[in-house]
């Protein structure tokens, strides 16, 4: 435990700084010393101090209020002594006073604390005075202890005054033996407090001194309220005073609350199982207090039984000394003896004299009580008068003789007294054997109380130990697996990090030393791991173009307690340059400052050396991008013009023979026989089909070219379109019921869809040829992802599905040009179209029984 944090509030960093080394212990609040100029270490210095003294400055005015406490009450009860006001060394009126000594403890310890507190020029020199005080604590407290073992007096009770109330001591000017153990205590704790660079063990030990002051005294103050003279005079010697016992309370608190604030122990137990310790402690303190509390009050029953009992026998007593002397009144009345006239005589008689004494006796042993009263006074008017009937008696005896006294004795006066005493006192015993019986009766309920309770009590309590140790024991197991499996998570985590080549760290903003993995000093050049590392290592590896850019990095990283993430070159030891990645967390204390750093760093010189060979690679690849994309729009110039050449340069031959085959057909079919009319017939369907074909493909190839201006396009009025301008040349007399669904808008080029439909319904009416009654629904469905599909389903004459990968090549035909016309390209533009707009299409279909083509659109956006 540091004094300097007492004396001064500065961090760790300051006195690093003042020390001129990084590696100072850990105080209170903990700040990165990272900074490297002169006039940022002043500024940074200024707002640490001012950030630590406001959580310190608490800790400083508690212990300054708790010295300046212990100093008056001392120093007050040294004034008392040293002025002979015996008012002010006791609390209580004719309690045990504070000794001189104590007062003196009080007062050294009280200044000592204040010491330790003392901020300023001549901290040094008050830490000196405060070891000194401290050791003069500790002798007196230590010397009385020898006093009391080995019973000697080592003339220090009396050291400073006299104690002028030596009459209520057995020794002295003597502090008690709980006393002497207390101040003991307080000079280990305050000794530990004044030593900078103490902690670990010696915080427990004052923790432990702590603790035990407040159990001493805080029984001493229990024990004076309940007047338990065990509890504040150990071994009968010398009593604690309730002030003294205040103040050592005081003092056990501070002590607890410095080592508390210094100490790393936390509560680490949860919170069910502390709530079921903390019940379980409470059901057996409170079996404890019953059992305490039964036993006190059977104590107590006992201790009225034997008073009653007592009471009881001094009633017979009594009577017999009434019986006795009445005896001798007759003894006296028939020998006319003069010793027997002198025991029972009023004025100073043996027997008057032991009977007025009896009756005193009585009076004390006998509980006051208006019932009791109420018998007493006549009891004692009764025996009075009765003892002045034996004085008459005894006169007339003397003078007028036996014959005399025995008429006065057999009168009614003497049988008058006696009876009235008789009744009186058998009305006494009759009220002690009744209250006799209630205590009897009381005392056997409460030891049936109290033995019925013991029993419960403490099977109930090692019942509630016992569940509190098989809880325990499977919050240890619990607490054990998640060990072994943190254990097991660290060895992955070790082993990942390994087969990965990245190395962790952990460096203490405070101290600027970090705690690393090898694999950490391997990437930096070094083959085994240095035996330290500090943040100044790591920033002369730093390559000197990026360090500026690391640091300032780092810094605001740990001002604003974010994340620090950084690509670097490095200077490798033993030569050599490399490139390195690395990530860092902060974490904060319970103050929330930032206290430490945690992370991983990685080699990437190879993925960097890769990176400038792909952006070499990219450098020459756009350059051949420009030379193919050069080629590209050359070979599209050519393909337009092949186009064009097709378009107009061979249809012209085509349309010249279709031409003349038809002239030849019309101005010479008188001269031609059948069949070379019907083979020119040939020519001009194949010509025609051939001009098709070429229609179809330049359509085909200005599709994949073609730029999409997208629309919405109504897709229901559409296909109907599309239906009735197919049908509205006539059906040559076919029955075709056409459906269409209310189908969803569809986003793109809308004479490329109506193509698809043209297509498709084409399809669909050409395929159904052979249906009386030709069916056609066009329909759609929602898909997965919610996409919409489109639907065209006729009952024509279908496919075999073995054929559908054919379905949508060019010039892929299921069936021949005899059964159904066509130049198979008309599925292959629908494709087409459906897959620039990003969709698909797709066919079922069963041979006989007709098809159904699918195909989906974008939706529009909302």
């Amino acid at each position: 435990m540091d004094v300097a944090l007492l004396r001064h509030p500065r961090t760790k960093t300051n006195v690093n700084r003042e020390q001129g080394t990084g590696n100072g212990e850990r105080g209170m609040n903990t700040q990165p010393a990272i900074l490297k100029s002169a006039s940022e270490n002043h500024a940074t210095a200024m707002a640490l101090d001012a950030a630590t003294a406001l959580d310190a400055n608490w800790e400083v005015l508690f212990l300054r209020g708790v010295g300046g406490i212990v100093t008056l009450g001392g120093a007050f009860m040294l004034m008392g002594w040293a002025a002979g006001f015996s008012s002010w060394v006791g609390a209580i009126p004719n309690a045990q006073t504070m000794k001189a000594n104590t007062s003196l403890g009080f007062t050294l310890i009280g200044v000592t604390m204040l010491l330790l507190t003392f901020r300023g020029r001549f901290a040094g020199l008050a830490l000196k005075a405060a070891n000194l005080a401290t050791v003069c604590v500790g002798a007196i407290g230590l010397i009385t202890l020898l006093e009391y073992v080995f019973g000697v007096n080592l003339r220090i009770d009396e050291l400073l005054v006299v104690d002028f109330l030596t009459a209520r001591d057995a020794f002295p000017g003597r502090m008690g033996v709980n006393g002497a153990i207390c101040q003991l205590l307080a000079s280990v704790a305050l000794w530990i407090l004044g030593r900078p660079g103490a902690k670990g063990s010696s915080n427990a030990t004052v923790a432990w001194a702590g603790a035990l002051i407040v159990g001493i005294s805080i029984d001493a103050l229990i024990a004076h309220f309940e007047a338990r003279r065990s509890g504040y005079n150990w071994l009968d010697m010398m009593s604690m005073a309730v002030h003294a016992a205040f103040i050592y309370t005081l003092l056990g608190i501070a002590f607890l609350r410095v080592a508390a604030k210094a100490s790393t122990f936390r509560w680490a137990i949860g919170r069910s199982l502390s709530f079921e310790f903390v019940s379980g402690l409470a059901v057996v303190i409170a079996v404890a207090a019953l059992s305490y509390l039964s036993a006190a009050q059977v104590g107590q029953e006992t201790l009225r039984m034997k008073r009653t009992r007592e009471a009881l026998e001094q009633i017979w007593a009594f009577r017999a000394g009434v019986d006795e002397l009445e005896a001798v009144a007759h003894g006296d009345m028939l020998s006319g003896n003069d010793v027997f006239r002198r025991r029972w005589s009023k004025d100073g008689g043996e027997g008057a004299q032991q009977l007025r004494l009896r009756y005193k006796a009585l009076l004390e042993s006998i509980t006051a009580d208006p019932t009791r009263e109420r018998l007493l006074e006549p009891l004692h008017e009764a025996v009075e008068g009765w003892l002045g009937f034996l004085q008459e008696l005894a006169s007339l005896r003397e003078s007028g003789g036996f014959e005399e006294a025995r008429r006065y004795f057999q009168s009614g006066s003497s049988r008058e007294w006696r009876s009235r005493i008789d009744v009186l006192i058998s009305e006494l015993i009759a009220l002690e054997r009744a209250e006799v019986g209630a205590r009897e009766r009381e005392m056997y309920k409460v030891s049936e109380r109290t033995f019925g309770l013991l029993p419960s009590g403490v099977l109930l309590s090692i019942l509630v130990l016992s569940y509190g140790m098989v809880r325990l024991n499977l919050e240890m197991m619990a607490r054990e697996k998640v060990a072994k499996a943190l254990a097991m998570s660290e060895s992955r985590l070790h082993l990942a990090l390994d087969a990965a080549q990245i190395g962790d760290w952990d460096i203490d903003l405070v101290t600027l030393r970090a705690n690393r993995s090898l694999r950490h000093d391997q990437i930096f050049g070094y083959i085994d791991q240095k035996p330290v590392w500090t943040y100044e290592d790591f920033l002369e590896h730093v390559h000197p173009e990026d360090r500026a850019g690391v640091d300032s990095g780092f810094r605001a990283s740990i001002a604003g307690g974010e994340e620090w993430s950084f690509e670097c070159r490095i200077l490798r030891y033993g030569g050599g340059t490399g490139w390195i990645w690395g990530r860092g967390k902060c974490f904060k204390n319970e103050n929330g400052q930032v206290e430490s750093m945690r992370g991983v760093i990685g080699d990437i010189t190879q993925r960097r050396a890769a990176e400038e060979e792909i952006r070499s690679l990219n450098a020459t690849l756009e350059q051949r991008v420009r030379e193919r994309t050069l080629k590209l729009e050359t070979a599209m110039k050519e393909l337009d013009a092949f186009s064009y050449s097709v378009s107009h340069d061979l249809r012209a031959p085509l349309r010249a023979i279709d031409g003349f085959s038809r002239m030849v057909i019309e101005e010479y079919s008188q001269e031609l026989a059948q069949d070379g009319q019907r083979k020119l017939a040939v020519i001009r369907t194949e010509a025609q089909r051939m001009s098709r074909l070429i229609d179809d493909l330049l359509t085909f190839s200005r599709l994949g070219r073609a730029e999409i201006q997208s629309e919405t396009v109504d897709m229901r009025a559409l296909a109907q379109e599309v239906f009735n301008e197919l049908t509205g040349r006539g059906t040559n007399g076919r029955k075709i019921q056409f459906e269409v669904q209310h189908l969803p808008v569809a986003v793109g080029a809308q004479a490329m869809i109506r193509q698809v439909w043209v297509n498709l319904i084409g399809n669909a009416i050409k395929f159904t040829r052979g249906r009386e009654l030709a069916e056609i629904e066009v329909g759609f469905h929602l898909g997965a992802g919610g996409e919409t599909v489109y639907s065209i389903k006729d009952n024509g004459v279908g496919f075999d599905m073995r054929h559908v990968g054919k379905l949508f090549g060019v010039f892929q035909r299921l069936h021949s040009e005899k059964e159904f016309e066509g130049t198979g390209v008309g599925l292959a533009l629908v494709q087409r179209i459906v897959s620039r707009h990003g969709g698909r299409v797709w066919a079922d279909a069963e041979e006989g029984r007709g098809s159904t083509f699918f195909f989906t659109l974008p939706k529009p956006s909302l």
